[in-house]
């Protein structure tokens, strides 16, 4: 939904549309009217500083998610986990991802992109501290659950930093960039986390994503604008009801989250599981099977950023929204094969 809008403000700023004209351009996402008549957000910093700074808070985030799959058989021996207690791990952090990240919009609307994502960056850290001094699986749980709460309102703060300050007309690079931050944060723990706990330790593991958190927060705090209000205004932008509803009852964005959460299933259980199920029916090593899921996230990071390139060029969106989906259905039997 977040694109369409982009879209739509970007042609509507070009071409100095109306509302009225709007209508009759099919721009009916109220939400997007109500943007046009607020007008746009005044400039406080540099663009590209903000754009790389909430990117890189992204892929932070991104490296807490990805900090539990890489080393999985590793935690496995260590606290003596079954395959139901290891898929809590990561359950448990994507639920607490869900229930944080759907109440985060109307928080990043209410106390700003900055406050929320310095909160959830510390949150994130506090995730971490937790998983650092965990000498019990209970303990470990707890902090993947703290660190879930922390990446779900990154997910909303991040991005709605980008389409605060940043200009339409740098949209679309920018949404571009953005897209990548999962698979780039995913490629660097498959890459790195195996080879950093077996040379060195669990401890120092956690120790330098506390180090990068740190920097995230730092650099989040330096380059994100503050919310500049007059005196005696709303420290927030509230949206009327009318366009609340609107938007919930679009039923096209209902069905691009049951595409995009079927999709996270599949993917999810790959990345999770792959390391572990390759250390276990073959002689590959944990570095070594690491490196398969690092793959995906490569081809991930290509396709996400060329998507928008793909989608403007057939034109034809409902097409391919059908038919990459059919081809991953049809490509998933091959994992069922074999050992």
């Amino acid at each position: 939904m977040n694109c369409l809008i982009t879209k739509k403000y970007q042609f509507y700023n070009n071409n100095k549309l109306d509302v009225n004209v709007l209508n009759r351009l099919h721009c009916t996402s109220e939400y997007f009217k109500f943007l046009v008549k607020k007008g746009g957000t005044t400039l406080t910093r540099s663009s590209w500083s903000i754009l790389w700074v909430a990117f890189l808070a992204g892929v932070i985030a991104t490296l807490v998610q990805f900090s539990i799959p890489p080393v999985m058989p590793l935690l496995q021996d260590q606290f003596a986990l079954s395959y139901t207690d290891s898929a809590l791990l990561m359950s448990l952090f994507a639920l607490a991802t869900l229930l944080a990240a759907v109440p985060g919009g109307f928080i990043v609307q209410r106390y700003g992109v900055r406050n929320i994502g310095l909160l959830a960056i510390a949150i994130l850290l506090l995730g971490i501290v937790v998983c650092f001094f965990a000498n019990t699986f209970a303990i470990l749980l707890l902090g993947r659950i703290i660190g879930g709460i922390g990446f779900g309102l990154v997910s909303v703060a991040a991005p709605s930093a980008i389409g605060q300050y940043i200009p339409p007309r740098m949209m679309s690079i920018a949404m571009g960039i953005w897209s990548i931050w999962i698979p780039l944060g995913s490629l660097v723990m498959f890459l790195l986390a195996p080879k950093v706990v077996l040379t060195f330790q669990s401890s120092v593991y956690w120790i330098l994503l506390m180090g990068i958190l740190v920097i995230g927060f730092l650099l989040y705090a330096r380059f994100i604008p503050k919310m500049e209000t007059k005196q005696g205004e709303s420290h927030s932008i509230a949206l009327p009801k009318e366009i609340i509803k609107s938007e919930i009852k679009n039923m096209k964005v209902w069905w691009l989250a049951i595409a995009f959460a079927s999709f996270t299933i599949c993917l999810f259980s790959f990345t999770t599981w792959i390391s572990t199920y390759l250390t276990e029916t073959s002689s590959m090593s944990l570095v070594a099977a690491a490196f398969v899921p690092s793959i995906v996230s490569i081809f991930l990071m290509f396709s996400n950023f060329y998507s928008g390139v793909i989608l403007q060029k057939l034109g034809n969106r409902f097409l391919l929204f059908l038919m990459l989906p059919l081809v991953f259905a049809l490509t998933w039997p091959i994992f069922t094969t074999g050992s």
